[in-house]
């Protein structure tokens, strides 16, 4: 059987990365980043806390017994 060449081998040198694509690069990754962290916010960390307020308010109703 023959055995085949990795072409990740081939690709890999040792030149940087222009600045210019690295910027590019950096803030394409900083700008999804943001997005993810607003998401998070939204979606899950305000829904949340919207529950557990709503849960203590129930459980004090409760204690308080009828007026």
């Amino acid at each position: 059987m023959r055995k085949k060449k990795n072409p990740f081998k081939e690709i890999e040198t040792k030149e940087d990365v222009p600045t210019e694509i690295r910027r590019n690069v950096t803030k394409d990754f900083s700008s999804l980043r943001l997005f993810f962290e607003f998401t998070e916010l939204f979606l899950w960390i305000s829904p949340s806390a919207i529950f557990d307020v709503m849960k203590n308010d129930e459980k004090e109703d409760r204690e308080k017994g009828p007026n």
